[in-house]
């Protein structure tokens, strides 16, 4: 190695060993609070909301949205902003719109943005129309002191957990993060993440649960339904005191599937590499298929069908 080569490399390790040093300083002092890095000040701001409110249409960007109760005298929207960005809040006819309007030029967008934007509703407790939110990054909260008419919620990267009455359909499309729905009664379901986990428990569902995860598992717990339709690649899937009047439909290509105390119409179940096991409240009869797995299920040569397929995995039934 040339001399010069050496010289700079031990040069180069000195500087990062000193931006090392440095940085465990520096965040020594701020005490390990990295929003104090940020480049960009972040400002609170209240909008009032004068007038009856009955549905709701939020678009957010990296904003962490939550719905608080209150009186209808203090009825706002809470917002923690940066800098040049600003929430656009309009009530019309009824429909309380909320959006995002960004006034910086291009230049300012280049720095670091670690604080923690927020967008709180207060609204009295009660019924209200539809609910529609649109939200790039951040998580989302709706509690169960709000019924709506229906629910339909996008996002790209956040978690979702609301356990509010809806007496139409419910619609959750996520990209990436968890999906939790709780405690409440819904026309049907239509729940789809690519990467995150899925826990929906305490529903009452009419119609049908539909449910498409990726790369994810899903713990059902509680449930009836008119059928249940659940697609996925990866991850297994649990269920637990799930009751259909129709069909359940569950397709895996990797992951296990397990039912507890559960029954249907008739059951279909697949998955190429995973254990298929459970115990059902009323006798079926199995049609079985596996390729690599031990097979033990209940001989009984009445009720609907309980079709269960797995390449590579044991098929359990009690």
């Amino acid at each position: 190695m040339k001399k010069s080569t050496l010289i700079w490399l031990i040069t180069a390790s000195c500087l990062t060993a000193v931006g090392v040093i440095m940085m465990i300083v520096v965040m020594s002092i701020y005490k390990w609070d990295f929003t104090k890095l940020s480049t960009t000040e972040y400002k609170s701001t209240t909008y009032d909301i004068t007038g009856e409110v009955t549905d709701i249409t939020i678009s957010a960007d990296t904003e962490d949205i939550t719905f608080i109760p209150c009186d209808g005298e203090n009825a706002r929207v809470e917002c923690i902003e940066p800098e040049k960005i600003n929430h656009s809040v309009t009530l019309d006819n009824g429909k309380l719109r909320i959006g995002v309007k960004d006034d910086r030029e291009w230049y300012e967008y280049i720095g670091l943005f670690l604080g923690n934007t927020k967008i709180t509703v207060y609204l009295p407790a009660g019924e209200y129309g539809d609910l529609a939110i649109k939200n790039s990054t951040g998580d989302m909260s709706v509690p169960k002191d709000y019924s709506f008419k229906s629910i339909d919620i996008k996002g790209s990267t956040g978690d979702l957990d609301c356990s509010s009455f809806v007496s139409g359909p419910i619609k959750v499309k996520l990209s990436t993060g968890d999906i939790t729905i709780k405690s409440i009664s819904a026309e049907k379901l239509d729940l789809s993440v690519s990467t995150g986990t899925v826990r929906v428990s305490g529903i009452a569902c009419e119609g049908e649960i539909s449910l498409d995860v990726s790369t994810g598992n899903a713990d059902l717990k509680n449930i009836s339904c008119r059928k249940l339709n659940s697609t996925g690649s990866t991850g297994n899937v649990y269920l637990k005191n799930f009751i259909a009047t129709g069909n359940i439909y569950i397709k895996r290509s990797t992951g296990g599937i397990t039912l507890n105390k559960c029954d249907a119409k008739s059951l279909d179940l697949t998955t190429s590499t995973g254990d298929i096991t459970g115990s059902l409240l009323s006798k079926k009869v199995y049609l079985t298929d596996t390729s690599i797995g031990r097979v033990s299920v209940p001989k009984t040569t009445e009720g609907g069908k309980c079709k269960v397929k797995t390449s590579t995995g044991d098929i359990i039934f009690q």
